[in-house]
């Protein structure tokens, strides 16, 4: 005797068990990565590090100004999503960092 599915008390071996989800209302969000910067007063060297999404390039832009941007270094994300750049800036002068994913 095999028990219908709408049997009373029928439970079915748990390889046989399929599993399904209503994924209609999954949302995914993407944070920017967290940029941290240290700076060697010897060398002048800076290093930038982040945490990003595995696998993905990243382009660290640098300028004196907000309105305008250059970029300085394209790096690749690590499988855990660790971003480092480093540095070396063309002259002592400050500036303004910005990380973005490409």
């Amino acid at each position: 005797v095999v028990p219908g599915i709408s049997g009373a008390g029928y439970q079915p071996p748990l390889a046989q068990v399929g599993l399904s989800a209503d994924v209609s209302n999954l949302v995914f969000e993407r944070t920017a990565p967290s940029l941290q910067a240290t700076r060697d007063t010897v060398s002048g060297r800076w290093v930038f590090t982040a945490n990003g999404t595995p696998h993905r390039t990243y382009r660290l832009e640098g300028g004196s100004q907000l309105s305008r941007w250059e970029t300085l270094a394209t790096t690749t994300a690590d499988a855990a999503g660790r971003v480092r750049i480093d540095y070396l800036p063309p002259t002592a002068a400050s500036g303004f960092f910005r990380l973005s994913e490409l």
